[in-house]
């Protein structure tokens, strides 16, 4: 990622750039068309990318895990490519390594609660492939819950009180970004564990439905979870016409309600147009440097970047032992 006026390490909690990488048959390690790329994005510094696995809303079962399949396989055929470069995050001792720096530890999660299915035995084979978080639904409904754009939603399912308590257990966290308000209720009251939103911004500084009200974001501050910070325009702005500043203003908002702690990144690389000012991984420390110009001390500042981020994964994957 290059150096800024510190050495930046950084932890992202959401990009699309594995499924692009398997739909559209790109180099993870040397593309120029999309945001990330491991020649871009590795240095001296410690880098932990969670590469999402999205499936639309329309996918469902079988469907579903082929495109998991096919992703993951992309995944593993990029790793034994570039040894050393890039590996899977999959225990403690992984994100560790991650932390000496000069690599990409890459976090396998799945956006996208269809993918299961509605048969529990499919979250077992993520399981078994690392996957470690699931964003429950995406903007529709599926099994578990309603996403975001419904209009009149409801919260977990059957199912999906099943689902999230199987996740618990198997150290798979939930994941809110995209649910809708009564999803989001209804998980707080179903789990027990911290939860977290991986790619998500605050409503009250941009008024859409995919955004976090203040207090869903203290109900995952109150948790223990993570809130990513996310680079799509209209979540950004409602007219649209983002730029890097209005990525300061919602980390302004969250940061008044106690968030230090549980702010991170979660930029949606490879998901989404950027706002202006910013074009992809290399970027990054940029970001870093406007952050701190703009009064945030730098420990904030590699707290939000990285250890957030980092200290929440340690936590979880040592439990998952």
């Amino acid at each position: 990622m290059g150096k800024g006026v510190f050495e930046l390490n950084y932890f992202d909690l959401h990009c699309d750039t594995i499924l692009r990488c398997y739909e559209e048959r790109q180099s993870l390690y040397d593309n120029q068309e999309m945001n990330i790329s491991l020649k871009r994005g590795v240095s001296g510094s410690s880098w932990v990318q969670a590469f999402a696995v999205w499936i639309r809303d329309e996918v469902r079962g079988a469907e579903a895990m082929e495109i998991f399949d096919g992703a993951y396989a992309a995944l593993q055929r990029e790793i034994q490519a570039h040894p050393g470069v890039l590996f899977q995050v999959r225990t403690h001792s992984d994100l560790e390594q991650a932390w000496r720096g000069n690599c990409c530890g890459a976090l396998l999660t799945v956006e996208g609660g269809s993918v299961v299915g509605g048969d529990i035995s499919r979250l077992y084979h993520l399981r078994d492939c690392g996957v470690k978080a699931i964003t429950l639904t995406w903007n529709g409904p599926n099994e578990i819950g309603d996403g975001a754009l419904v209009e009149h939603p409801r919260g977990l399912s059957n199912f999906g009180i099943q689902l999230v308590e199987e996740m618990e257990h198997l150290g798979i966290v939930a994941d809110v970004s995209h649910a809708s308000d009564a999803l989001f209720e209804s998980v707080a009251e179903h789990t027990e564990k911290p939860f977290i939103a991986t790619h998500s911004l605050s409503r009250a500084v941009c008024g859409h439905k995919r955004n976090l009200t203040d207090e869903q974001f203290k109900v995952i501050r109150d948790r223990g979870g993570l809130v990513g910070l996310n680079f799509v325009p209209f979540f950004l702005r409602q007219d649209g016409k983002a730029a890097v500043a209005d990525v300061l203003r919602h980390a302004d908002h969250f940061l008044s309600l106690g968030g230090e702690k549980i702010l991170a990144m979660g930029c949606d690389f490879d998901g989404t147009d950027l706002p202006e000012g910013l074009t992809g991984i290399e970027s990054v420390p940029t970001l870093a440097e406007v952050f701190l110009r703009h009064g945030y001390p730098q420990q904030l500042v590699e707290d939000i970047f990285f250890n957030n981020a980092y200290a929440f994964f340690a936590k979880t994957l040592t439990e998952a032992l």
